[in-house]
C-alpha cells in the first residue's frame, strides 16, 4: 500500500524552497512583472480564418467507385495522409511566393514579406475528424491579413484545377496502355478454361464429383454383393467335396468310369462271379475245388475291371474299390459340384469387371479436386480480369468527365472576413511571463542552494559535527508576545523566555535541554557547563540565560557567570522589566574582579531568580584568555562546584577568542549551540577542530532558532500563534505526534516539591505531618515515573520497527532515492539510540526513587509506631 505521506524528494525540494522563499518570491515577482509589462506593449495581433472543404482525390475514388468495400477502407486509411498532402501544398515556396506576388504586400520596413515570415504568420488546422481544413493568417493589420487568405485560397483553387488536369491527361494515357494487356490477359485465361474442359472432359467439376460420388458407392455396393456370392458358392464346394472325398477333377472322373457300359458289364459279371462264390461257401468248405476256381476267375475279373479303369481314367488313378462305392448319389454331388464351380468362375468374372470400373471412376475422382482448383484460380482470374477491364472503361468515361476545368475536389466553406478583436497578446501570453518568473525563481533558488556553504538544516549540522543532539530551541523573534511594558525594549537584547512565558513552546524546549543534561548525570559528574558557538549570533547567550533559569525552576541551585569579557551581556538581559535605568544590576563588579583582585565571591553574586544567582563579567581586561587561564580561575570553579548544584558559564564564540576552549578543559563539559543556516562550513569546520585539538568534553549540540517550517522532522511538538489572544499567556497548540518528551516535561516542574534529599539525622528529626507529605509526593512521583518508564519503552519499541522498515527500504530503493533514504534511516537511528539512553537513565532514577520511597517509608512506620 502507498504511502499517503510526500515522498521524501518532494519534502527535500519543499525545503529548499521555504528556506529560500524570499529570494525566489523576489525573482518571481519582477520577471513576472517585466514580462507582462513587455507583453502589455506589444502591437495588437489579428487572425483572419478561412475554411476549405476537400473530398477525397477524384482520380483515386475512380479506382474504387466499383467496390463499395474497397472505398471504404481506402478512405478511412488515406484521409489523413490527403489532408495532410494538401496542407504541405498550400503552404508550399510556388503558392506562397505567387500569393504575395499578387498581394504585393509590404512590412513596415518597407521591405517585402519573405517566404518564411508568411509561412510562420501562416497557420493550417484540420477541424477535428472532419474534411474541414482551416487557414489562419495573423498580421498587425486586421485588412492585410484578410486578403492575404483570400489570395491564398485563389490562388490554391486555381492550382487544384490545373492539377486535377494534368492529373487526368497523364491517369487517361496510363489507362489506354494498360487496357490491351488488361483484354489479352483476359483472353488468355478463356483459353486456359476451355482447354482443361476439352482434355478433361469436366464441364462442370461439382456437378461431375456428385455424379462421381454416386456411381462409386453403387459399385462397391455391387462388387460386396458379389464377394458375398462368391464367399457362399465356395462354402458349398467345400462341403461337397468333403462328403466325395475328392475334387471337382476326380469327381468328373469317376463318374465317367462308372457310366461306361463297358465298366458296367464288367461289374455286374465281377458281382455273378462273387455271389457264385458265397454260394459254393455256403455248401461245402473252403478247400473245395470250385470255391478256388471262382476265387481264380474273381481275381483275374479285379485285374481285367481295373485295366479297363485306368484306361478310361488316363493319368488319373482310380482304384476299383473308389468305383463300386461311386453311386447315383455321388454322381449327382459331382454334377452339382460343377455348377457351383462354374458360378464362382462367374461371379469372379463379374467382380474383376465392376473393379475395372470402379478404378476407372477413382481415378476420374482423384484428378477432380486438381481440375477443379485450376479451373477455380483461373474462373477468379477471369472475375478480376473482367473487373479490370470495366474498370478501366469506366476510368476512362471518368477521366473525359474530369477534364472539365469546372470540376474540383475543393469548396470554399467559407471567405476569411476582416477581425476585430486581436488575438495577441492573450490571457496566455501573460501565463508564460509567469511561467518565466517561475523558471527564473527555480533557478535562482537553485542557484542559492548549491552556492550556500552554510549548514542548512540540523541533520546537515548534526553530520557534520558528530555530536549528540542535546536540545532545538525554536525561533521566537517571530513571535510577538511582549507584555505592554517590555514594547520600549531593545528587540536584539535576549529574552528570558522562560522566566517571562514559562508555557510556551520555547520554554518547554528549554525544559527539555535541561532534563537531557540532567540525564548525563546518571554516566558521571556534571556540574560545570561551558556554554559556546561556532560564530557570532548563534543565540549562546540567550541558551545560557535560559537554561540556567530552567534549571532553577527545577529545583536545582544554579550560578550563572557572564565568562564573555569580551562583550558581556547577562547583565541586560537579567535586568529587571520596566525599570533598567535604576537596575540594580552591576558589571563593573564581577568574574574578572574576582580574579585579579581576588574578591570574595559572595560581593559579586547577584540574585536574578529564585535559586539562580549572576556573577557578570566584571570590568573587561586587556587580555581576558590569560586572565581565564590562571590558577586562581579553578579554585574559583573549583568553589563554584561545593556551593551549586550546575554552573552555567556563557562565553565568546569559538571564532572570535580561545576563552571557551581554556574554560572547557577546567570546566565538565561544554555545550555547543549550533545555529543552522547561519553557520558557515568553513566557520563549524574551524569551530570543530579547535574543540577537537583542545581535547574538550563537548556534551552535546543545542540547535537554537529553529524555523519550524523548514525543518524536515517533527522535532517540535508545540508551536506558538504569532499573536496570542491573551497576551499575557500565550495560547498553545498542541501536536503531540509523540509524548516522549512531554513526559519528561513533567519531571522538570519540581519548583513546589518538598525537599527529598535528606540526610538520615535530617530524616529522623523531621516531623510525622512533613515526612508523610514526602512520601505522599514520592509515591506520586515514583507512578508517574513508571508511567513515563513504559511510555517510553512503547516508544523505543514503535521506533526500532520504524528503523528496521526504513532498512528494508533501503535495501530495496533505488540508487536515486537511496541517499534521501539513508538520510531519513541515519535520523530515525539516532532517535532511536537517544530513547534508548533516555530510558536507561530512567530505570535507573525509577530504582533510586523506588530505594528512596522505602527509606522514607520505614522512617514513617518507625515514627508512627512510637
Amino acid at each position: 500500500m502507498k504511502s499517503s505521506q510526500p515522498s521524501i524528494r518532494e519534502n527535500h525540494y519543499w525545503r529548499i524552497i521555504k528556506r529560500h522563499r524570499f529570494l525566489g518570491t523576489t525573482v518571481l515577482i519582477l520577471v513576472s512583472a517585466l514580462g507582462i509589462i513587455l507583453t502589455a506593449q506589444r502591437n495588437p495581433v489579428y487572425e483572419a480564418q478561412a475554411k476549405l472543404k476537400f473530398r477525397s482525390s477524384s482520380f483515386n475514388s475512380f479506382l474504387t467507385d466499383n467496390n463499395q468495400l474497397i472505398n471504404r477502407l481506402y478512405r478511412l486509411i488515406n484521409q489523413d495522409n490527403f489532408i495532410n498532402t494538401e496542407i504541405e501544398v498550400i503552404s508550399s515556396r510556388p503558392l506562397i511566393e505567387k500569393t504575395i506576388t499578387s498581394l504585393n504586400q509590404e512590412t513596415e520596413t518597407a521591405q517585402p514579406i519573405d517566404v518564411e515570415t508568411f509561412r510562420n504568420n501562416l497557420k493550417l488546422k484540420r477541424v477535428g475528424y472532419t474534411n474541414i481544413l482551416q487557414i489562419k493568417y495573423q498580421d498587425t493589420d486586421p485588412v492585410q491579413g484578410t486578403e492575404a487568405v483570400n489570395q491564398l485560397i485563389v490562388n490554391y483553387l486555381a492550382h487544384n484545377i490545373a492539377f486535377n488536369q494534368e492529373e487526368a491527361k497523364a491517369r487517361e494515357q496510363l489507362i489506354q496502355e494498360q487496357l490491351p494487356q488488361v483484354e489479352q490477359k483476359l483472353q488468355q485465361t478463356e483459353k486456359a478454361i476451355r482447354k482443361i474442359q476439352e482434355e478433361t472432359k469436366i464441364l462442370a467439376p461439382q456437378e461431375e464429383a456428385m455424379i462421381l460420388a454416386t456411381n462409386l458407392g453403387v459399385l462397391q455396393q455391387k462388387i460386396a454383393e458379389l464377394q458375398g456370392q462368391i464367399a457362399n458358392v465356395n462354402v458349398q464346394s467345400a462341403y461337397i467335396r468333403n462328403k466325395l472325398g475328392m475334387d471337382s477333377k476326380w469327381a468328373m472322373v469317376a463318374t465317367t468310369v462308372s457310366q461306361s457300359s463297358e465298366i458296367q458289364e464288367a461289374l455286374r459279371q465281377l458281382q455273378q462271379l462273387e455271389s457264385q462264390l458265397a454260394e459254393a461257401r455256403n455248401r461245402g468248405p473252403e478247400a473245395n475245388p470250385l470255391i478256388t476256381k471262382l476265387k481264380d476267375k474273381i481275381a483275374l475279373q479285379k485285374q481285367l475291371l481295373q485295366q479297363k479303369i485306368q484306361n478310361l481314367a488316363g493319368s488319373q488313378e482310380i482304384k476299383l474299390s473308389q468305383i463300386r462305392k461311386f453311386g447315383s448319389i455321388q454322381q449327382n454331388l459331382t454334377v452339382e459340384l460343377v455348377k457351383l464351380e462354374a458360378s464362382s468362375l462367374g461371379l469372379k468374372q463379374q467382380i474383376t469387371y465392376l473393379l475395372g470400373l470402379e478404378k476407372a471412376q477413382q481415378k476420374k475422382a482423384n484428378l477432380l479436386p486438381q481440375v477443379l482448383q485450376q479451373l477455380q484460380q483461373l474462373k477468379r482470374q477471369l472475375a478480376f480480369s473482367q473487373a479490370d477491364y470495366e474498370s478501366l472503361l469506366q476510368q476512362i468515361r471518368s477521366v473525359e468527365v474530369m477534364k472539365n476545368p469546372s470540376l474540383s475536389n475543393v469548396r470554399v466553406v467559407s471567405y476569411a472576413t476582416v477581425p476585430k478583436k486581436p488575438v495577441r497578446p492573450n490571457y496566455i501570453d501573460y501565463l508564460a511571463s509567469v511561467g518565466l518568473g517561475l523558471l527564473a525563481a527555480t533557478l535562482i533558488i537553485a542557484l542559492a542552494e548549491i552556492t550556500d556553504p552554510s549548514l542548512k538544516t540540523i541533520e546537515e549540522a548534526k553530520k557534520f559535527f558528530g555530536y549528540p543532539w542535546l536540545g532545538i530551541i525554536p525561533d521566537t523573534e517571530r513571535l510577538q508576545l511582549l507584555n505592554p511594558e517590555q514594547l520600549e525594549l531593545d528587540p536584539s537584547l535576549p529574552r528570558v523566555i522562560v522566566r517571562d512565558y514559562p508555557a510556551v513552546s520555547a520554554s518547554e524546549s528549554y525544559r527539555m535541554l535541561q532534563s537531557n543534561i540532567k540525564f548525563l548525570i546518571t554516566y558521571k559528574e556534571l556540574k560545570t557547563i561551558v556554554v559556546t558557538s561556532s560564530v557570532f549570533q548563534e543565540g549562546k547567550s540567550t541558551v545560557a540565560a535560559n537554561l540556567a533559569c530552567a534549571m532553577a525552576q527545577a529545583g536545582h541551585k544554579v550560578l550563572l557567570v557572564d565568562g564573555n569579557l569580551h562583550h558581556p551581556i547577562q547583565h541586560r538581559i537579567w535586568e529587571p522589566i520596566g525599570d533598567r535605568e535604576v537596575s540594580s544590576l552591576r558589571r563593573d563588579r564581577g568574574l574578572s574582579n574576582i580574579i585579579t583582585e581576588k574578591v570574595d565571591t559572595r560581593q559579586v553574586i547577584q540574585e536574578i531568580f529564585p535559586k539562580l544567582h549572576l556573577i557578570s563579567s566584571g570590568i573587561i581586561p586587556p587580555s581576558p584568555a590569560t586572565l581565564l587561564d590562571s590558577p586562581r580561575m579553578k579554585d574559583v570553579m573549583d568553589d563554584w562546584r561545593k556551593s551549586y548544584d550546575f554552573v552555567i558559564i556563557d562565553t565568546p564564540a569559538l571564532d572570535l577568542a580561545a576563552d571557551a576552549p581554556i574554560l572547557g578543559r577546567i570546566a565538565d563539559g561544554v555545550l555547543l549551540v549550533v545555529k543552522p543556516d547561519n553557520l558557515n562550513r568553513s566557520k563549524a569546520s574551524f569551530a570543530k577542530e579547535i574543540l577537537l585539538r583542545s581535547g574538550q568534553n563537548v556534551l552535546g549540540i543545542v540547535f537554537n532558532k529553529i524555523n519550524t517550517q523548514v525543518e524536515p522532522k517533527n522535532y517540535f511538538y508545540h508551536v506558538l500563534e504569532e499573536r496570542p489572544e491573551d497576551p499575557s499567556q500565550p495560547r498553545l497548540i498542541e501536536q503531540s505526534r509523540e509524548e516522549l518528551w512531554l513526559a519528561i516535561s513533567r519531571m522538570s516542574r519540581e519548583s513546589q516539591k518538598p525537599k527529598v534529599d535528606l540526610t538520615p539525622e535530617e530524616i529522623l528529626a523531621t516531623p510525622v505531618g512533613e515526612l508523610q507529605k514526602i512520601v505522599n509526593y514520592l509515591q506520586q512521583d515514583l507512578e508517574e515515573l513508571t508511567q513515563l518508564v513504559r511510555e517510553q519503552e512503547e516508544e523505543l519499541f514503535m521506533q526500532s520497527q520504524m528503523v528496521k522498515k526504513l532498512q528494508k527500504k533501503v535495501n530495496l530503493s533505488r540508487d536515486i532515492d537511496r541517499s534521501f533514504l539513508e538520510q531519513q534511516l541515519a535520523q530515525e537511528q539516532e532517535h532511536k539510540n537517544m530513547l534508548n539512553a533516555t530510558l536507561i537513565g530512567q530505570r535507573r532514577n525509577l530504582e533510586k526513587k523506588q530505594q528512596m520511597l522505602r527509606q522514607y517509608r520505614q522512617a514513617l512506620t518507625a515514627k508512627q509506631t512510637q
